[in-house]
C-alpha cells in the first residue's frame, strides 16, 4: 500500500526538519501514533490540516495538494504597532552612487514596498 500523497508531504517536510520518527511526528501534532497510522492511507484529516500546517510552518494548500508555495507568507497585523526604532531612515541607492560611511544593509528592490 502506498502512502497518501498529504502524509507523504508530511513526512517529507517533518525530515527535512529533523523530525525523523512517526512517534515524534505524532507527538509534535499531539495526536496518537494510529491517527498518524491512518493518515498514511487516507490521508491527513481535513479538519487537521490547517493545524498540521501551522505546526510545520508550511501552506495548507501546498500540504492539501502540492501546488503552489511551499511557504506560508508573512502577513503583518495592521492593528498592531510596528514601528521600527533605532535605526536610520531608509535611503534608495543605486549602483552609480557611492555607499555612505556608515553602516548599511541591502533590501532587495520588492514592487509591493514601500517607503514612507
Amino acid at each position: 500500500m502506498t502512502m497518501h500523497e498529504t502524509t507523504d508531504r508530511l513526512f517529507e517536510i517533518a525530515k527535512e526538519q529533523g523530525v525523523l520518527k512517526p512517534a515524534d511526528i505524532a507527538g509534535r501534532l499531539n495526536i496518537s501514533q494510529q491517527a498518524l497510522k491512518n493518515w498514511e492511507s487516507r490521508g491527513i484529516a481535513a479538519k487537521a490540516l490547517p493545524e498540521v500546517a501551522r505546526v510545520f510552518g508550511v501552506s495548507e494548500t501546498w500540504l492539501r495538494t502540492g501546488e503552489g508555495s511551499r511557504t506560508v507568507p508573512v502577513l503583518i497585523d495592521p492593528g498592531l504597532p510596528h514601528e521600527v526604532k533605532d535605526i536610520h531612515s531608509p535611503m534608495m541607492w543605486s549602483s552609480n552612487d557611492l555607499l555612505p560611511e556608515d553602516d548599511y544593509t541591502f533590501v532587495p528592490y520588492l514592487k509591493e514596498s514601500c517607503f514612507k
